[in-house]
């Protein structure tokens, strides 16, 4: 029996290619993207014939896609890292599960000893991405490590120092795909909070299309900065010191507007740069302000769509304070030949 997506190698669908039975996607976050295929064993002119596979052997490419509507998209395209085996008396029904991580695992593979000089955060990760053949979108930033002043010294892997500079700065990094899977986007920019919402996701009676969703806020969290330190240079004061989070409210309320005083946090880092005490005290309130989140799933059949992460999605039917557009950090997907379930974690910063 079928299931509701296609996986091939590099993204040409080879008639020889098996088709598992189970596929499960976790995307979204700072970290890989991952996958697992799961596959039924049986015996085979005395052996295990998926088990010699070279689809499915070690750094084998693999492209998962669907097609709702008939408009394919690529979920992933990544390689495998791992297989686990359950055996069963006789071998017949045992199982196989086939696991792998997209492209950006790549950049985690060597840990590197660098020294970065005059350039900005923005065009580290350029470099770094066009290095591994992916296409790089990056948001500018500021602060240049001048040779003079402060260079960037890297003592890590690649990923590990892109993770680095997006959290400095209050962005994410993700990929994204073409609908061949071939060609691959690496992101580095702030939350896209602000784009049109892609699906709606509601609980209204009559119009219901989720099947649970749960809901949790929490303004325990900082919503100002004070940040204010000598330049070593110049020996002039820098005061980066904020208020509220310079990202967008996605409603009328945001953090700042609703506690009754602020929540300050002293930010005291060995900065060298005006541009770059800015950028890490805009990153902390980009980061609290999140203080609204939910956890909702649902089925392919009844969305009408795929939610992927990184995008802008509406709630509807969960109230007037509640109900609107909100951010999905991360996706959870599990294809069958039932259905395709998606369990997704949203996000919001404010509330009506």
């Amino acid at each position: 029996m079928s299931i509701g997506a296609i996986v091939s190698a590099n993204g040409s669908a080879g008639a020889g290619f098996p088709q598992p039975e189970l596929v499960t996607i976790d995307e979204g976050g700072m970290r890989p993207a991952t996958f697992s295929l799961g596959y039924t064993l049986n015996l085979k002119s005395g052996d295990f014939q998926l088990l010699n596979s070279r689809e499915l052997g070690p750094d084998a490419q693999v492209v998962l896609q669907v097609a709702p509507g008939g408009e394919q998209q690529t979920l992933i395209s990544g390689m495998v890292l791992q297989q686990s085996v359950e055996y069963s008396t006789g071998g017949d029904g045992s199982a196989l599960v086939v696991r792998g991580a997209d492209r950006s695992s790549l950049l985690n593979r060597e840990q590197r000893c660098r020294v970065w000089s005059d350039v900005t955060d923005s065009s580290m990760v350029e470099q770094i991405c066009s290095s591994q053949g992916l296409i790089p979108r990056c948001e500018a930033t500021s602060c240049v490590h001048a040779e003079t002043s402060h260079s960037l010294v890297q003592r890590e892997s690649d990923l590990e120092l892109i993770y680095r500079l997006a959290r400095r700065n209050g962005y994410w990094f993700w990929l994204s795909y073409d609908s061949s899977g071939q060609a691959v986007t690496a992101h580095f920019q702030k939350p896209p909070q602000g784009e049109r919402p892609s699906l709606t996701l509601s609980l209204r009676a009559g119009a219901a299309n989720l099947d649970e969703l749960s809901l949790l806020w929490d303004v325990d969290r900082p919503t100002a900065v004070s940040a204010r330190q000598l330049d070593l240079v110049s020996l002039s004061p820098n005061d980066a010191s904020i208020d509220r989070s310079p990202l967008p409210c996605m409603a009328s309320h945001s953090l700042a507007d609703l506690v009754s005083e602020p929540r300050i946090r002293q930010l005291a880092v060995p900065v060298s740069d005006q541009a770059d005490l800015q950028a890490r005290a805009e990153a902390l309130l980009m980061e609290s302000g999140w203080f609204v989140t939910a956890r909702a799933t649902g089925r392919l059949s009844r969305l009408g769509g795929v939610v992927r992460p990184n995008s802008v999605v509406t709630l509807d039917g969960v109230g007037s304070r509640h109900s609107g557009s909100y951010l999905v950090s991360r996706v959870r997907h599990r294809i069958d030949s039932d259905d395709h379930l998606m369990t997704m974690d949203l996000m919001r910063n404010g509330w009506s």
